[in-house]
């Protein structure tokens, strides 16, 4: 018995028209849109931690550096591969330079020219200080053994002819100016300067250290968007931080003078600031070196 093909069943396609594939279309397109921006956002939230991070390590890094040799490293220079200029410190090729990650064993992002850098491709800024008290020549934080020159030497005296001592390490020009002789009065009254860093507020200037033996920076994300092809200028804050320019396989922009800004990050037209400033602390740098013996009462 034969089966007779249902007339009245036939093969029926379905798709979508023209006007469902728009709409389609533009839904997916918000979707992808609403879903795309909270990325970025996630992903710049996530490289602001990583620098905090980084920074804070480098930080520790510097201070075991200190506390092993009883001086601080010199900044690496575009040519130092990492090392520190010059090797055994001293007399440091340049007081504001880079994080000598090689010397200091840090292991990180680097660039073409071996430099240690930020989440961005920013070289991480490294600056110490160059305080030569006795001003002999040798700055008191860099060369080996020099912390202990200055705390003995016989010639550093307060205004009542009292020996200084460990208070040698931390005097400023302004505390001792009215003292004769004074002695922060050398080098047009320089030898006892060391690295400041203020909160600019646009209306004023709050002091945030006068007395930092170093500092450590990360231009942030703009800069790095101002230096590859970007249209933007710093705003005045930002250009505070960086006022010296090295020649590698690019121009690097590094601190020119002792004067630091670190204020409320913004994206406010001419006030943006994402520069991340932090810096160590000269007691309790002092305070380390005391415990490991590096240095000491006299």
């Amino acid at each position: 018995m034969k089966i007779k093909k249902d007339i009245f069943t036939k093969n029926t396609e379905y798709g979508f028209s023209l006007v469902e594939m728009a709409i389609v279309l533009v839904i997916i397109g918000l979707l992808a849109g609403g879903i795309l921006i909270p990325i970025s956002e996630q992903l710049q939230s996530t490289r602001l931690i990583d620098n905090k991070n980084q920074m804070e390590t480098i930080k520790e890094a510097i201070l075991g550096f200190a506390i092993a040799n009883g001086r601080l490293p010199c900044p690496a220079t575009v040519n130092s591969n990492g090392m520190e200029a010059p090797q055994g410190g001293g007399t440091c090729t340049t007081a504001h330079g880079f994080v000598p990650h090689q010397s200091l064993g840090l292991s990180g992002q680097l660039n073409e020219d071996i430099i240690f850098s930020d989440p961005w491709n920013n070289p991480y800024g490294y600056s110490v200080t160059v305080r030569d008290i006795n001003q002999n020549g040798q700055p008191d934080f860099t060369t080996t053994g020099e912390l202990k020159n200055v705390i003995t030497d016989p010639a550093l005296v307060d205004e009542t002819n009292e020996h200084l001592g460990l208070r040698a390490l931390s005097l400023t020009y302004a505390e001792s100016a009215s003292w004769f002789p004074s002695p922060c009065s050398g080098s047009g009254n320089t030898n006892c300067n060391d690295l400041e860093v203020y909160n600019d507020t646009g209306a004023g200037r709050a002091t945030l250290t006068f007395n930092a033996p170093v500092v450590i920076y990360s231009l942030g994300k703009n800069w790095a968007e101002y230096n590859v092809g970007g249209t933007g200028v710093p705003s005045t804050y930002e250009a505070e931080n960086v006022g010296a320019t090295i020649t590698g396989s690019r121009n690097y922009n590094v601190a020119g003078n002792t004067e630091f800004i670190s204020r409320e990050k913004s994206e406010q037209q001419g006030r943006t600031f994402d520069d991340e400033v932090i810096w160590i602390s000269k007691p309790i740098l002092i305070g380390k070196l005391l415990s490991a013996g590096q240095i000491s009462a006299p």
